[in-house]
């Protein structure tokens, strides 16, 4: 369903459940050239903010270095640089964002230094294109995005066309996933590794494994094992803007067995097949 960030109850759909630890979400549009910042309350989540943004020159999704595109996905602040340290045209400041993140890299997309940041000091706002990629604010809103967001924590989602649905739908588009990810991890921990393999795509890779030799590595560990446990904690899950039935999970994952035990932060990205089951097309550490 299609609306705009000021209908009452609409929240923007990729934004299918943000962990304790991000309390604001970033989400562009660029079609529209708004910058939404949300933020997560007890009763749900609630647009805090509507700004005005600047994209890139030649429209959504980057490929490759130079193109002057801004690229679409699901991406994390990694830190905030102070406008002392910039240049003028950076205006109040930038929050660079983890462009090419793991699906850019296994697309061979290439490009780096995306950021969201300010205007100069001459200048109160860009034309809706007109960056080499990056997303441009007004200064004085991008001095309030500064102090809502936070590094390594606060996601900015990048959308063509956002769609915006109600908490309703977003309920059964979470809970849906969530039952799938749920039983991900039960058969882990039943040791049966059948049932553990089935929620891996034929096409799945991730820190250097396909799908053969990820799952000849897992059922090689698993031989070792008498039990394992799986805790998920500050699970945040997206549905991923530019891939068609795709969903990204970041999480903390605790890991006990035997003979070993650990803690990772883990993201996974989940796309459905045409029987409608969710699968990993790749999992790594974040």
């Amino acid at each position: 369903t299609a609306a705009t960030g000021c209908d009452t109850g609409m929240v923007p759909a990729p934004l299918l459940q943000l962990s304790e630890s991000q309390r604001r979400a970033i989400v562009v549009d660029i079609s529209g050239a708004r910058l939404y910042v949300v933020e997560q309350t007890a009763t749900g989540l609630s647009l805090l903010s509507d700004n005005y943004v600047s994209t890139g020159k030649r429209g959504p999704m980057k490929l490759r270095e130079g193109d002057q595109r801004t690229p679409l996905g699901v991406y994390f602040i990694t830190m905030r640089l102070d406008p002392r340290t910039l240049s003028d045209f950076y205006g109040a400041g930038a929050l660079p964002i983890n462009y090419p993140n793991e699906w850019d890299l296994r697309h061979g997309r290439t490009g780096h230094g995306i950021w969201v940041h300010g205007v100069p000091s001459s200048t109160y706002a860009r034309t809706p294109r007109a960056s080499d990629g990056c997303m441009a604010l007004p200064n004085v809103n991008m001095r309030e995005l500064l102090r809502l967001s936070s590094a390594g924590h606060t996601p900015v989602v990048i959308a063509d066309e956002l769609d915006w649905i109600d908490g309703h739908e977003l309920s059964r588009r979470r809970n849906a996933f969530l039952a799938q990810f749920e039983n991900w991890r039960k058969d882990w921990e039943s040791l049966d590794f059948d049932r553990y393999a089935r929620h891996y795509a034929a096409d799945f890779s991730g820190e250097g494994y396909d799908i053969g030799s990820w799952l000849r590595h897992k059922k090689r560990v698993n031989r070792a094992k008498k039990y394992i446990a799986v805790e998920v904690e500050d699970l945040s899950v997206f549905a991923y803007p530019g891939e068609s039935g795709m969903v990204l999970a970041s999480f903390e994952q605790r890991y006990r067995s035997n003979n070993y035990s650990g803690v990772s932060r883990k993201r996974q990205y989940w796309r459905k097949d045409k029987t409608g089951n969710w699968r990993v097309v790749y999992e790594g550490t974040a």
